[in-house]
């Protein structure tokens, strides 16, 4: 790998995760008074977009879309948790074993 495509795939990496942790906390704002089943059909939109993403440039060996999939996948994700607000599901389990659960600390 040459260096302007190492370049390339560190900006497509940070860009990633920066566009999923923004649309994430934008989006789980907006779910924050919904039901808790829709916080997990995007959680699943966000993984199946990922998912294709990473097949199709697998398809096509661009290693810079399978990175970027990758990482918009864990920034779509955290953005979805923290935008939402609250502690749901598997997440729930995740903030009381590190301490983190708003209703253990009132």
């Amino acid at each position: 790998m040459g260096m302007s495509e190492l370049i390339i795939v560190i900006v497509t990496f940070v860009v990633g995760l920066a566009a999923g942790l923004f649309f994430g906390f934008a989006v789980g704002e907006r779910l924050s008074g919904k039901s808790t089943w829709a916080f997990w059909l995007t959680n699943a939109f966000v993984l199946l977009a990922g998912v294709a993403g990473g097949t199709f440039a697998g398809a096509y060996q661009w290693s810079w879309l399978w990175g970027f999939s990758m990482v918009l996948i864990g920034g779509g994700l955290t953005g979805l948790k923290y935008g939402y607000g609250k502690s749901v599901g598997v997440w729930r389990v995740f903030d009381k074993v590190m301490g983190l659960d708003s209703a253990d600390r009132d």
